[in-house]
This record gives C-alpha cells, sequence and structure tokens, in this order.
C-alpha cells in the first residue's frame, strides 16, 4: 500500500521520514503515527497544557469567590450579634476588594487560558468542524470577557457617581450567551483533543460539562424567566389566574427551578475543573512522550535508514 499524507494523501515515498508533505506541510511523522497527540510538535502542546492549567486557575479563582461570598455572609451575621456596624461594614469592604480582585482574576486568566487552548494545530490536521468551533470559541471568548470586564467596569464608575447601574444588570445576558457559544466551541475543540490522547474517561468530563453549560445559560436568563413566571401567573389586573392548588404547583415548579439555577452553576464549576485537570495532565504526558519521540527519531542523514 502506497504511503500518503493523512492530510492531503499526497504520496510521501521515498521522502525522509523527519520531514513535511511536499504538498500541504504536514509533519511526515504525523501521518505515520496518526492523529496522536504524542507525535505533534511538543510545543504546540506545551502551549494547549498552559492553556488548561490557566483555565484550571480560573475555576479556582469562581470557587475561591463563592468561599468569599459565602464567608462574608456568615462573618456578617455573626459581627452584627456582636459587635458594632462600623466593623460589619469595615468587613465587608475588605471581602468586597477581595471578591472584586478574585473575579477580575477568573475573567483574565479565562481569557488567556482559552486563547492558549484554543491553538490551531500547527500540522494543519483539524477537520472543518472543529476548525470552525475553534474559531467560533475564540471569537466568542474574547467578546464574553471583555465584555464582563467593561460592564463591571462601567458599573463600578456609574456607583461612584450615584448613577443607577441597573441598565448594567440587565445587559448581562449578552455577554452570559456569548460565553455559552464560546464554551460549546471548546468544548468540542477539547473533545477533538481527548480523541488524539486518546482518553474515554476525558471525553465524558467534556460531555458533562458541555450540558451543564446549557444549564448555567438557563441561569443566567433567571430574571427573565422569573418575570416570565409571574406574568403567567398573575392576570392583567393583578388577580391571580390559578386556583390555590394550581397556585401551589406553581409554587413546588418554581422551588424546584431555584434549587436547579443554585446548583447547576456548582455542577459546572465542578466538571470543568476536572475535565480541565485531567486534560493538563494528559498533555504534559502526551509533550514529555512527543519530546522523547522527536530526540530518538532517526535522522535522514542516518546511512542505515538510507540504505
Amino acid at each position: 500500500m502506497e504511503f500518503t499524507c493523512i492530510k492531503c494523501e499526497y504520496s510521501l515515498a521515498g521522502l525522509a521520514i523527519d520531514g513535511s508533505c511536499p504538498e500541504c506541510g504536514t509533519s511526515i511523522q504525523h501521518s505515520i503515527h496518526g492523529n496522536r497527540l504524542d507525535y505533534a510538535d511538543p510545543a504546540f502542546i506545551a502551549r494547549l497544557a498552559r492553556g488548561a492549567t490557566l483555565l484550571k486557575f480560573s475555576i479556582n479563582c469562581v470557587v475561591a469567590l463563592i468561599i468569599v461570598a459565602l464567608a462574608g455572609l456568615i462573618l456578617s451575621m455573626i459581627l452584627t450579634l456582636v459587635f458594632d456596624r462600623d466593623l460589619v461594614e469595615l468587613s465587608w469592604g475588605v471581602l468586597g476588594v477581595a471578591a472584586v480582585v478574585l473575579g477580575l482574576l477568573s475573567v483574565i486568566t479565562w481569557l488567556m487560558g482559552s486563547l492558549h487552548l484554543l491553538t490551531p494545530d500547527p500540522n494543519g490536521s483539524e477537520t472543518l468542524r472543529v476548525a470552525i468551533a475553534r474559531a467560533r470559541a475564540r471569537a466568542y471568548g474574547k467578546f464574553a470577557c471583555v465584555s464582563i470586564l467593561v460592564l463591571v467596569g462601567a458599573q463600578f464608575v456609574f456607583e461612584s457617581f450615584g448613577g443607577d447601574a441597573s441598565i448594567f444588570s440587565a445587559v448581562v445576558f449578552l455577554p452570559a450567551l456569548a460565553f455559552f457559544v464560546h464554551f460549546q466551541g471548546l468544548c468540542t475543540f477539547t473533545s477533538w483533543l481527548a480523541r488524539r490522547i486518546p482518553d474515554k474517561i476525558l471525553l465524558k468530563n467534556i460531555q458533562r460539562a458541555r450540558i451543564m453549560a446549557v444549564a448555567v445559560a438557563l441561569w443566567s436568563l433567571a430574571p427573565v424567566l422569573t418575570v416570565l413566571a409571574d406574568s403567567l401567573a398573575i392576570g392583567p389586573i393583578g388577580r391571580p389566574r390559578f386556583t390555590s392548588f394550581g397556585g401551589a404547583l406553581i409554587g413546588i415548579a418554581w422551588s424546584i427551578a431555584t434549587l436547579f439555577f443554585i446548583f447547576s452553576p456548582l455542577f459546572w464549576l465542578g466538571y470543568t475543573h476536572t475535565t480541565m485537570s485531567r486534560l493538563s495532565r494528559a498533555l504534559r504526558r502526551a509533550k514529555d512522550q512527543s519530546s522523547i519521540s522527536t530526540i530518538t527519531e532517526p535522522s535522514s542523514t542516518d546511512p542505515d535508514r538510507n540504505e
């Protein structure tokens, strides 16, 4: 069987195995070993690993932010009962600064990590679907992260001058929607990487994170859904549209939905953190293996190979 390029099917017969396809530039080693990631460019794999590590760090910042918020709530309750009001306000101020720093750090590191992880393969082995998903994820990720930073900054400025900053809260669903599209593209790209490792457990984790991202997107629309539910339950003149039994059922349904909205981001954080941790470890192993393969591969000047 004739040996051909894995990408363009150009005949590679007689060419040095450490060279590239003269037609499309794909590494011949890539064609020899298939699409396995541990035979890709070590610099490319190292960049992917840095991206996964930064994304994991971003998730850690979000978890720390949640812990700070809960600690602040508990601390304020204790201080209100024991100490004076000034100490409560001081503690809230310190925790508020910590929350802002953690929030900004999580957004910035997520943007940097996603741009590192969504690096095109220098061998050009991406399928059209993967290439489109990667490009879309990069574009929407930039828009989402920059929009969040702009909204937070603008809201802070407006509130500092005593202005009404409610409009910024009303449009927060726009970067949330962009982030959802970004994350779906990121999952498509990381799934492609997981198949090149290959790692079935990683694929399952990515799929779970993708599903929970849908729940988080719905969670970001909670204010809109609340208004919709109220408009369905209450008539135009303020009278309930349902009987007491029907109202009770709506209350139960809304309570379940509230719990769903509360816990869905936590599950998403857990699955995403697990995914990035496993992906980072797998990429580091692939980088080490790729470096070993590059060193031990015979060169084109080896007389034994050219005989």
